[in-house]
């Protein structure tokens, strides 16, 4: 059996690198630089998805159970999926049978040549069973890097439709499990970026309008008190007590003005401060 085996993942080389070999250029007199190579760190790790081996279920069932189980390790971003229906589109159904066959339970050597023929950094193979009136779906995860099992999870449903809301959890937990094997392999997430809260400027935004109205409001009051006093100054019939009240409120008003007009523009020149340290 062994001999059938390692033929069967040669044929699986073979016909992977024919199909999938690119096509050689034509030559040229002069070709520009070419660009720089994508570095293997930014490459996705490939899983390879084998069919689930169906006991006592219908072969439909088990097709869809595998297309759940692409879309749910698909989901996290984190993979590069081959699936049993890629390999259809590049092998021959008798290749492609013999290929797959070969491998069942936890055969780790089959599964290492299946990774290697395929070039996959994991291999994802499991069963689907009835038994008591239960249906019964086991996914192993083999970690083609380590050569050993990087996790096994199972999940117990009433029937198919009861198995398909545990196939998401199922798989997170095995790319949890895979990815905390390599997590030395991949990028740090780059820290959420804070705006620094600028306090000179905020003080100066703060003082300078403050300043200016206050400025602003003591400038009104000065005006109109001068106004009053220089308006009762000029008045013929004017008292000599309401002169000299209207005096204090002329020296008064004229200081206020000017110190109202000051508040202004030290408030505005504060203001302009602040926008210039924008």
């Amino acid at each position: 059996m062994v001999p059938t085996r390692m033929g069967s993942a040669v044929l699986v080389v073979l016909s992977i690198l024919a199909t999938q070999a690119p096509d050689a250029p034509a030559p040229a007199a002069a070709t520009p630089a070419p660009a720089a190579a994508t570095p293997a760190a930014a490459q996705k790790p490939r899983v390879v998805l084998l069919e689930l081996a169906a006991r006592g279920v219908e072969p439909g069932i088990a097709r869809t159970l595998d297309e759940s189980l692409s879309v749910a390790f698909s989901r996290s971003g984190m993979f590069d999926i081959i699936t049993s229906a890629d390999l259809r589109a590049v092998l021959d159904v008798e290749a492609t049978r013999s290929a797959m066959g070969a491998c069942s339970g936890d055969n780790g050597a089959c599964m290492s040549e299946i990774a290697e023929a395929l070039g996959a950094d994991a291999v994802v193979h499991g069963s689907l069973a009835v038994l008591e009136q239960q249906t019964i779906l086991t996914v192993n995860m083999f970690d083609a890097r380590t050569n050993r099992a990087a996790g096994r999870e199972q999940a117990i449903g009433a029937n198919a439709t009861e198995l398909l809301g545990k196939i998401d959890p199922l798989a997170a937990s095995l790319t949890r499990a895979w990815l905390g094997a390599h997590v030395a392999a991949l990028p740090e997430p780059a820290p959420a970026a804070t705006e620094p809260v600028d306090v000179p400027r905020l003080a100066l935004l703060g003082g300078g309008g403050v300043l200016a109205a206050g400025g602003l409001a003591v400038g009104v009051v000065g005006v109109l008190s001068f106004l009053n006093g220089q308006g009762v100054l000029e008045d013929p019939t004017s008292s000599g007590a309401d002169k000299v009240k209207a005096g204090d409120d002329y020296r008064l008003g004229t200081g206020l003005a000017f110190a109202g007009a000051g508040a202004v523009v030290v408030g505005a020149g504060l203001l302009v401060t602040s926008f210039v340290l924008e």
